[in-house]
């Protein structure tokens, strides 16, 4: 009499959800199990430590084996527009863009080059500096800076011997 085997393979994804299939197999008879990860998702383990996304065994008892799944990093570029007015930082490095683990905190600073530039806003609108954003889809922040606008003034002590103007250069 041939002996069947109830074999569950359960597949996790990012441990909110979980999807399991079933089949009952022959005694002795080997199954191919395979991890396939959706896109934003990598397969990082089986729950006994094989790292291989697909594999095959043997069934001689019941067995059940479960997928672990993780996010993708997400890449963080930054930018300055017309590259004019100075520089931004990422989680306070002077980099163009970062890897950072899906669904975390990054702070974006935008740094004015010198005294003569301001920081205006982000290409978003948004106008807090530093800010922080969540890591949860790859996305560039530009930064936008503008050239001060300084008040110069001039004054004759007396405008009946002579009069004063500016001109900018």
């Amino acid at each position: 009499m041939k002996k069947s085997i109830l074999f569950i393979a359960l597949v996790l994804v990012c441990s909110l959800s979980a999807k399991a299939e079933e089949k009952e197999v022959s005694c002795g008879s080997t199954v191919k199990i395979i991890a396939t990860a959706n896109p934003g998702y990598h397969f990082v383990q089986w729950n006994d430590g094989v790292t291989d996304a697909s594999r095959t065994v043997t069934v001689d008892e019941a067995k059940s084996f479960t997928a672990t799944f993780a996010h993708n990093d997400v890449t963080i570029t930054v930018a300055v527009k017309d590259d004019k007015g100075g520089s931004v930082t990422i989680n306070g490095e002077e980099v163009s863009s970062k890897s950072v683990e899906w669904n975390t905190n990054v702070e974006l600073k935008a740094i004015p080059q010198d005294d003569c530039w301001e920081f205006v806003e982000w290409d978003d609108h948004n106008t807090a500096n530093p800010r922080t954003v969540t890591a949860t889809e790859a996305k560039t922040y530009t930064a936008i800076f503008k050239l001060k606008q300084i008040k110069v003034t001039a004054t004759s002590n007396n405008d009946n011997w002579g009069t004063v103007t500016i001109a900018e250069n």
